[in-house]
């Protein structure tokens, strides 16, 4: 690339110079012409040939200083440009580590800036999907031994037939859960097809809360957990999709519910506020609270926990089913609804996630795609 962008600086100064070099040959000739007669003692062929030996060697030089002046700028120009390009081709190798040296603020220092930006992004998301594939690989050996050993001790005799039913009790229990990792999955697939439509309706949301805590009633017992409820009203409707809503909110109270701290709290608040969504109209909005008590989450990771694949509990002390898709799925229904999802937590003591949602029905609205 360097010998080509530098070839055609050459060539381009060069007609320049020998076109110059013609005009200028040319006007001196016509003023030699002219003045010939006048001056026939000083405009002699000596003097001729001197003059134009000069100008002729003072083209040289001057060629030869353009001709380094390019190079060196055409290097300054072209070595980040190389660099990336080096770095590209060790991406293709997988190798993200590779960073491009910026100096200066210019156009190029910009571009090698965004590329290094780049390379960090395919880095992150490189390490992320290998530990999505480490997450995967777990959560289908782990049931598949155990559904596989207890199948096995059933055929043979070994789990005596009395116990047979609460062992495929476990089975089925584990087939389920791998059914819901494949089905988060073929959800995520579409989600990035754009083929999830919502489809809005208007519901009863405390209603809804209330399912969903219903259903977490036994895991809630065996932690001993507080519950709190609070609503606003006894009904507050809202527009939305009703079933993806119900998925929020059971990531979010599973969620609360897996890290909560033993006999601690576990609440849900619902209430109402006005957002100004211009000057003169102001928007009513139900804002739904899910907030629990025990370790929360480190200030490191709050910028991350939205991110696809991603958990924060690494050890996999606390959270052995999930494979780190919830919170993902979860940001992008309240991202296609065109609402609001935030975490407040404060480490080793609390953590609330907060979302809201419309009140009402705006009109001529149609329902949009969830699209990556």
């Amino acid at each position: 690339m360097l010998k080509s962008i530098f070839i055609k600086y050459i060539l381009a100064f060069f007609v320049i110079i020998t076109i110059s070099f013609a005009i200028f040959t040319g006007i001196i000739s016509a003023y030699i012409i002219q003045y010939s007669q006048e001056y026939a003692e000083v405009f002699n062929s000596a003097f001729v040939s001197e003059l134009i030996k000069t100008i002729i060697i003072t083209c040289i030089w001057v060629l030869v200083a353009t001709m380094l002046i390019i190079y060196f700028m055409t290097e300054k120009v072209i070595a980040p440009v190389r660099a990336m390009n080096r770095a590209a081709k060790s991406f293709a190798l997988g190798r993200f580590d590779v960073r491009v040296a910026i100096k200066g603020g210019d156009e190029i220092a910009e571009l090698a800036a965004a590329f290094n930006n780049m390379a960090a992004a395919l880095a992150a998301n490189e390490e992320t999907q290998r530990m999505f594939l480490a997450n995967v690989s777990h959560d289908l050996r782990t049931p598949m031994t155990t559904i596989a050993g207890f199948i096995d001790g059933i055929l043979d005799g070994t789990i005596a037939e009395s116990e047979r039913e609460y062992y495929l009790n476990i089975i089925e229990s584990e087939i389920r859960r791998l059914a819901r990792l494949v089905n988060t999955m073929f959800d995520i697939t579409r989600m990035q097809a754009g083929e999830y439509k919502l489809n809005k309706i208007n519901f009863d949301i405390c209603e809804r809360a209330r399912l969903v805590l219903i259903s977490l009633e036994q895991k809630i017992e065996e932690k001993n957990l507080e519950v709190e409820f609070h609503c606003e009203a006894d009904k507050m409707q809202v527009y939305a999709d009703s079933d993806a809503v119900h998925r929020v909110l059971q990531n979010l109270c599973e969620n609360a519910v897996k890290f909560a701290a033993e006999n601690g709290t576990l609440r849900i608040n619902i209430y109402s506020e006005e957002n100004d969504k211009d000057r003169d109209k102001k928007e009513k909005k139900v804002c739904v609270s899910v907030y629990n008590t025990g370790e929360g989450i480190v200030p490191e990771d709050l910028p991350l926990i939205f991110d696809r694949f991603y958990k924060s509990d690494k050890s996999r002390g606390l959270d052995k089913s999930g494979a780190g898709l919830g919170l993902f799925i979860t940001k992008k229904i309240i991202d296609a609804h065109e609402e609001n999802l935030q975490v407040i937590s404060e480490y080793g003591k609390t953590c609330e996630f907060i979302f809201t949602l419309r009140s009402k029905p705006e009109k001529n609205m149609i329902d949009r795609k969830l699209s990556l």
